[in-house]
């Protein structure tokens, strides 16, 4: 026979003194320990429940991942009518699904002919009959190597025993090109080493562990200094990147936060009001800049600063006679620019996220929301298809998405006239969310260019929350700034699909050229200045490389170490014998 549990008023009181009942009993050993473990296990646990229901805007969604309840099986979607399915699309004839060798772009090519034939039509070995052609094949093996390499450089001094000049032998052009001489570390190696860290998130402590593993240790301390001096050499670029981006035309920013242990709090004036407040919320922002020419520049900024007091710092370079910009941003009131007039545009996507967290407690009206925001994306997604421009992009938008946004907007406000919906609830509050920032959230059908959200800078908002993961914290300024600096450089130069391998090592190669002209190594012309830097340096003379296996370094060793003895025997016996010799001299007559 089933068991049928009683109802029973609980309240929080009762609860807590039936578990310390039960607690008491367990730690006394009662027989029945494991069966009152769960008894205490369920009081707790309903406890839990109870308190995290009575918690303002909770959800079934939100209290389900709390509780670690993970629902696998998704609930059946009611079949649409037969008229109601869309025609499936063809599907499209796929490949293998390899990747062919010519997208390794760097990869070292190796080549081998066969030993055994040289001559198209020579006789087959196999059938004693038929002649045989050449054909070409091609594979590809990935190999595995550590991320640093160590090459120690044993190479011959040769010193004049009197006046005490050296002649070293040269090195390898190969290792020349990769740092100065006796530079510990190559310029690829700093490259690697800055990638690394603030691209793959990997902690300088975690590259120390990796390397000592395969027995090439090098020390976290020396890996910083190398992230520090590449983050001093590119400074100039990045004060180079932040003016540019102030003649932009379109600004995409948002923050997130971060923590700095030397950062506590600072007095800081409002923007609007000059009041000074005292503030400690410390955030890294992030503006994606874009002008004119496809450009695209990100800048990060750590420290207890807001996305707009970043803007508002980067917009002081901009030249007065330009138009207002666009301005993307969530709808906080700390993200709009105060220095220079722009056009407000909210993100659609956080808009919509309000509504959808929750979709549980008001699902018909989540309904009528989901329905617009599906036809308003995918209209958008349809000017992206026929790679419409700004200006067609806008008309298309205004035939097609404006009337949808319009009516939804007309909706949320006679539900709040009608009092269906209370406006002091999360219903209403949301509800009031979008109608004051109805024309940012519409902008994207009044102004050619203007986004429908604020994804692209979200996307860029992984980097920090990469490093944020792995690193936790920043402990000084100076290493949320070399961040900062390296982060920028790094996340533009990928918007425009250079390697950052290749650009990294190049600018360490021009430190030089690099402090003098900024301009001409930014990352979408600093190819086109290597190549000119290249073609007016002088042709270099060159010198004859002796390069020995350790075979025959060893064996020259011992040769050089004989000959010297021998030399030395021979010295000394002709001294001996130059002083036991008879004295002579030669008179030699006056001119």
């Amino acid at each position: 026979m089933k068991f049928t549990p009683p109802v029973v008023e609980v309240t929080e009181e009762k609860a807590h003194r039936a578990a310390n009942i039960l607690q008491t009993m367990i730690n006394e050993r009662h027989p029945e320990a494991e069966s009152l473990r769960l008894g205490l296990f369920a009081i707790c646990t309903h406890v839990k429940t109870i308190q995290l229901l009575s918690q303002r805007g909770m959800s079934v969604a939100l209290l389900r991942r709390l509780l670690g309840i993970d629902v696998q099986e998704e609930e059946q979607k009611p079949e649409k009518p037969q008229s109601d399915k869309k025609e499936k699309k063809p599907r499209k004839s796929g490949g293998h699904g390899k990747r062919p060798a010519n997208l390794f772009a760097r990869a070292w090519h190796r080549f081998f002919a066969h030993p055994d034939f040289d001559e198209p039509g020579c006789l087959c070995q196999d059938c004693l009959k038929g002649g045989l052609y050449p054909h070409f094949g091609q594979w590809h093996r990935f190999m595995g190597q550590t991320m640093l390499k160590v090459i120690i450089i044993n190479y011959e001094i040769w010193r004049c025993t009197l006046c005490g000049a050296n002649w070293p032998a040269p090195i390898a052009s190969d290792i020349l090109d990769d740092g100065k001489d006796r530079q510990t570390f190559g310029f690829s190696a700093t490259a690697l080493i800055v990638i690394a860290k603030y691209f793959y998130g990997t902690p300088w402590a975690r590259q120390e562990r990796m390397q000592s593993m395969l027995d090439l240790p090098v020390s976290a301390s020396s890996l910083n200094d190398q992230c520090h001096g590449f983050a001093e050499l590119i400074t100039p670029i990045v004060e180079c990147l932040t003016k540019m981006a102030a003649q932009g035309w379109r600004y995409f920013s948002d923050d997130t936060g971060v923590k700095i242990l030397a950062l506590k709090s600072m007095i800081k004036k409002q923007r609007k009001t000059d009041k000074e407040t005292l503030r400690t919320g410390v955030h890294t922002s992030v503006i994606l800049a874009e002008l004119e020419g496809g450009i695209k520049i990100a800048l990060f900024k750590s420290g207890i600063i807001h996305a707009g007091e970043f803007l508002d710092e980067v917009l002081t370079f901009r030249d007065k006679g330009l138009p207002p910009p666009l301005q993307m941003g969530d709808g906080s009131s700390c993200n709009p620019a105060t220095v220079t007039a722009t056009i407000t545009c909210h993100c659609n996507a956080h808009a919509r996220r309000k509504l959808e967290e929750k979709c549980e407690l008001y699902p018909e009206h989540w309904a009528v929301v989901k329905k617009v925001y599906r036809d308003v994306y995918a209209n958008d997604g349809a000017t992206k298809e026929q790679a419409m421009d700004d200006k067609a992009r806008l008309e298309y938008h205004q035939e097609h998405s404006k009337k949808a946004m319009d009516d939804m907007f007309a909706w949320m406000q006679k539900e709040l006239d009608d009092k269906n919906v209370e406006p002091n609830s999360q219903l209403g509050g949301i509800f009031e969310y979008f109608l004051t920032r109805q024309k940012s959230l519409m902008a994207f059908t009044e102004y050619p260019g203007a986004p429908l959200d604020n994804n692209a800078v979200e996307q860029l908002i992984k980097f920090v929350a990469l490093i944020r993961k792995n690193s936790n914290y920043y402990k000084t300024l100076q290493g949320s700034g070399d961040s900062d600096k390296i982060l920028t450089l790094g996340v533009t130069a990928g918007k425009h699909g250079k390697n950052l391998n290749v650009y990294f090592t190049a600018l360490q190669r021009y430190a030089k050229e690099v402090k003098q002209s900024p301009e001409d190594f930014l990352p979408w012309n600093y190819e086109k200045t290597i190549r000119r830097l290249e073609a007016e340096a002088p042709p270099k003379q060159p010198r004859e490389v002796r390069e020995l296996t350790s075979e025959q370094w060893q064996a020259r060793q011992g040769d050089l170490q004989i000959k010297r003895k021998n030399r030395l025997i021979a010295r000394r016996k002709t001294k001996s014998t130059n002083r036991a010799g008879p004295t002579t001299y030669t008179a030699t007559a006056p001119p």
